[in-house]
Parts: structure tokens; sequence; C-alpha cells
């Protein structure tokens, strides 16, 4: 994958003591909390110029886009950005039957904010692409309980790693996969930000493509499905999934108009 291509040349160019944002590699000793998300890659393509606000960026796709935590220090913020523009020019070797590819100059971004905001009078829903990479296998349904694992569980999941801050005090302190039901609760709740919809399981033959690591043992299963999170993401850029560092689940913004949503942010056609 050309996202873990970048990767594997970023922080070998980094030198030694490569942020832990970068390698996703986190000392059980350390003094900073293990944060919610990594320094993530993905591609912005050629396809989304006409869903992105800035022209620069508009104007000079297909690129990459890194995604950079808040919490980053920002001594380790400066020496990634010197590192990124000492990059220009150089090649991605990512494949043995595919041209390497030249990295242009650097483009700064306007904080988190990379997409057009919906028109007035327009819901916005999301939607992952390619899919989702689901985190785990099907949990078992909860004792004195009957329910079902879906593929709306794995998309909250999902949607609940993303934003473990928001979510950790609605989350009861378990170890093991029993966990995940909890999080599945809090994510779906009636009084929760997130709205899932219209969610289903994706299959394809080429699933080993769109990860970078997985557990052995564990099968490489994905979802997707449209998202909307009220009133917090408008024009923001995000990811989900289990390879949401390295080029998968981000979340793609589809317009609808507001008269196909009830005024708590329900579908009419549910």
């Amino acid at each position: 994958m050309v996202c873990v291509a970048l990767h594997r040349l970023l922080v070998r160019r980094w030198g030694t003591d490569v942020s832990p944002y970068l390698t996703g590699r986190w000392s059980t000793d350390s003094m900073v909390k293990r944060p919610a998300n990594n320094i993530a890659i993905q591609v912005l393509r050629k396809d989304y110029a006409s869903l992105i606000a800035d022209q620069r960026i508009a104007e000079s796709l297909p690129a990459f886009i890194l995604m950079i935590p808040s919490e980053m220090d920002a001594g380790e913020l400066r020496k990634l950005g010197t590192l990124v523009r000492s990059l220009a020019n150089s090649r991605i070797y990512y494949s043995h039957s595919k041209p390497a590819l030249r990295l242009g100059n650097p483009i700064p971004g306007e904080g988190v904010h990379l997409w057009s905001k919906p028109r007035d009078g327009m819901h916005r829903i999301w939607s992952p692409m390619p899919f989702s990479v689901n985190e785990t296998q099907a949990e078992k349904s909860p004792a004195g309980q009957s329910r079902s694992w879906t593929a709306e569980c794995n998309l909250a999941v999902s949607i609940g790693h993303v934003f473990r801050n928001v979510f950790r005090g609605q989350i009861a302190e378990k170890r093991g996969r029993g966990k995940y039901w909890d999080l599945i609760d809090a994510v779906t709740a009636g009084d929760s930000f997130v709205r899932i919809l219209a969610a289903r399981t994706v299959a394809r033959p080429d699933m080993g493509d769109y990860v970078h690591r997985m557990r052995e043992g564990f099968m490489i299963t994905a979802s997707t499905g449209l998202i909307a999170f009220e009133n917090v993401i408008k024009d923001e850029i995000l990811a989900i999934g289990q390879s949401r560092h390295f080029g998968g689940g981000l979340l793609i913004p589809m317009d609808c108009p507001e008269s196909c949503f009830t005024t708590k942010g329900q579908p009419k056609w549910r």
C-alpha cells in the first residue's frame, strides 16, 4: 500500500528516537498517555477535488495528507514539518509492478478543516472509503441478553476508538473483548452525537491489500454505511477502522436535503 511506503520513508528519514505518534509504539512507562489516534496518512484522490474547500489542495490532487493529533509535542511537530519539507522530489517505491511516485512540495493545511461546508438546507452524512476495516471479530452476546453482532456494531467500535476520549466516561473498565458491547452502547445511544445508517458487511477477495498489520488468526473483514455526526463534524477530516492510519476508512462527505431527516437527525426512510 502506498501509504505504508510513505510511512516507512518518514520513519527511516526521522533518524533516532522516532516519535511514537509516527510509529504507534508507546512505552508502558511513558509519561505521556497513549492518545486515541496517531499520525495518519491518507490519499486524496483527484475526484475529491470538488469536495475540498482549499483550492491549493484541490488543484494539487492526487496527494497524500498527513493527519496529525492535536496532542503531539510541539518539538516533534516542528521536526515532522522539517522532515516533510525535505522529502520534496523524493521517490516512493511501493510496488514491483508500478512506477515510483515522486513527491511534490508540501502544502500546509488549515487545521482539521478540509472539506467544503454543507450548503444551506443540506444535512451532511459520511461514508468510509473504500470501507472501514473491522477492528475485532464478532463478539458473543452479553450474559443474559440475546444480541447479534452486526455491521453497525463494527462501525460503532471503529467510531468509538477514534472518539475514545469522548466515550471513555461511559464505558466500564473491562479487560478483553467483552468491553466492546459497552462501547457500542455508548456510540449508538439515543443521546449520542453519532447516527449509523444503512450499515452492511463488505466482502472482497483483496482484503489483505487494505491492512498494514493484523493479529495472527484474525480474519480480515470490513463494513460500510452512512454516518451522521450531529452538530459535531461538519468539514473536518476523519478516518475510521483498523487501517485508518494507512489509507483506509477515510470519511467522505455526502449531503442530503434536510427534509429527508427528522428533527432528531434520524433519516425518514428508515
